[in-house]
């Protein structure tokens, strides 16, 4: 296998400019890599924090409080580690020894938690429920410190796995199949499970739904492990944690591809900060500012039920149908203008749903035709979640410098760990005081300034992709044939 070259690029960072491995090669580790991220999504649908961990520690605790941070807690310290755990990956000259290390503790984690619910389940009363409810919030903090330092190897070593021009279509197709896999566990299997069966009563039943869990976590773990990982940049000495904070600080003073990606996730998350409430908006009561799709009286809880169902569905199935469209088509037709569509969809998202109650009111509609303008929302929620997701992840790696790879991104996530906790608490609280329409139409001004960033995002990208594009070939001069 041969060696990795840098090319410099007036202007920008590092690029690296690897040699072509072989095409078999190229396919076994694209193919292992896509059955990596289908798979462990299956694994995350078996934990999802707010749907099903929260509900079981608010009955094993009784304290909405605990409740109602457990769906932050695994995306926190996916985060938090990420900038420390940059200067040891550095120092790495495999950086699959890191995910080697944080997948066998990620799944040493999920075999504890089955074996603590197996054991404190047969009794939750007097301190075993709150003993367990505390040893479930430790193993989503663990859960999320060890995937997080993980992703970050995993990114380094797709940069250099992974061509360029194929990446699109990877995170496509990651996304699509997982996604179809969360579809197909949400309906068919997870409902079933959280029953309270006769030959599995509660608290036992999560036991297996935790079984079901690391039955995907390991398979996905060991697909990537068998990933043949390319030589990449020499090692870099390993770092104190002061002295990885001053380097994050003078990388963001000297890579205007890493000030860009800042300024897109500040203004991005702002822009996005009262989305979580929009099936709160849609259920809410016509007198309360929404849209009274939960109905009231002896019809509200079918009604609710109807509507929520129809949500997550059309989420669900919207994600899945663009991941697996946008994995064929993203790398060939949108260079550069992914990122763009995926906030302009978020753009017409935030402005309908500012505009949706005064003129679905003016129109009299009836609860159907509300239903179907909120699906359509969703449709566009979907539609933005996955270009923006797809194409950022394949814009990182591409901007991210091939020696300074790992801390570039621990920064950009660090970084964005005080805002994806505040944020949301300031777009309910902007809902509940001045209404929901304002909430949206302020996330609707915040996003037109994300649109400008996320264009000069595709320009750096396409710029890029161009002068480390191989020259043309000169054309034969015919004139001098003989």
């Amino acid at each position: 296998m041969s060696a990795t070259r840098t090319l410099s690029v007036p202007g920008a960072a590092e690029a690296p400019e690897a040699e072509p491995l072989p095409e078999s090669e190229t396919r076994r580790n694209f193919a292992l890599g896509v059955a990596n991220g289908s798979l462990v999504q299956g694994s995350f649908a078996c934990i999802a924090p707010s749907i099903i961990l929260a509900p079981l520690i608010l009955d094993l605790t009784g304290s909405v409080m605990l409740a109602g941070v457990v769906g932050v807690l695994q995306q926190a310290f996916f985060m938090l580690p990420q900038l420390a755990a940059s200067a040891y990956i550095e120092s790495l000259p495999r950086k699959m020894t890191c995910y080697r290390i944080c997948s066998a503790l990620r799944a040493l984690n999920w075999i504890v938690i089955c074996a603590a619910v197996a054991w404190l389940g047969a009794d939750p009363s007097g301190f075993r429920g709150p003993l367990l409810a505390g040893l479930m919030v430790a193993f989503l903090c663990v859960h999320g410190m060890l995937v997080g330092t993980s992703m970050l190897a995993f990114q380094d070593i797709v940069a250099r796995a992974v061509p360029v021009t194929g990446r699109e279509r990877f995170f496509g197709l990651r996304t699509f199949f997982g996604r179809l896999i969360q579809t197909a566990l949400t309906f068919m299997w997870i409902p079933f499970v959280l029953q309270d069966q006769d030959w599995l009563p509660y608290p036992h039943n999560y036991v297996l739904l935790f079984c079901t869990g690391l039955t995907f976590e390991v398979p996905a773990m060991l697909c990537f492990l068998r990933v043949r990982e390319p030589p990449g940049p020499p090692p870099e000495p390993r770092r104190k944690m002061t002295e990885q904070f001053r380097r994050a600080r003078t990388m963001l003073a000297e890579e205007p591809h890493l000030r860009l990606l800042v300024a897109f996730r500040v203004l991005g998350l702002i822009s996005v900060m009262a989305l979580p409430l929009v099936a709160v908006y849609a259920l809410a009561e016509p007198a309360q500012g929404g849209l009274g799709l939960g109905g009231s009286g002896a019809e509200r809880t079918e009604l609710t039920a109807r509507a929520q169902s129809r949500f997550v569905v059309t989420l669900a199935v919207s994600e899945a149908v663009l991941a697996g469209v946008w994995s064929w088509i993203g790398g060939r037709c949108s260079i550069g203008l992914g990122l763009a569509l995926g906030v302009s969809a978020r753009l017409l998202l935030t402005t309908l749903l500012a505009l949706a109650a005064p003129l679905l009111g003016w129109w009299g509609a009836d609860w159907e035709t509300r239903l179907n303008a909120v699906t359509v929302l969703y449709v566009l929620q979907g539609f933005q979640n996955v270009l923006t997701m797809i194409e950022m992840q394949s814009l990182v790696l591409e901007l991210a410098p091939a020696d300074k790879r790992p801390t570039f991104f621990g920064f950009l996530n660090t970084l964005s760990f005080p805002l994806m906790l505040g944020l949301p608490v300031l777009g309910g609280w902007v809902a509940h005081a001045f209404g929901y329409a304002t909430a949206f139409a302020a996330m609707t001004f915040f996003g037109a300034g994300t649109l400008v960033v996320a264009r000069r995002l595709g320009a750096a990208k396409r710029d890029l992709r161009e002068r480390l594009a191989p020259p043309p070939a000169a054309p034969l001069d015919l004139t001098t044939a003989r």
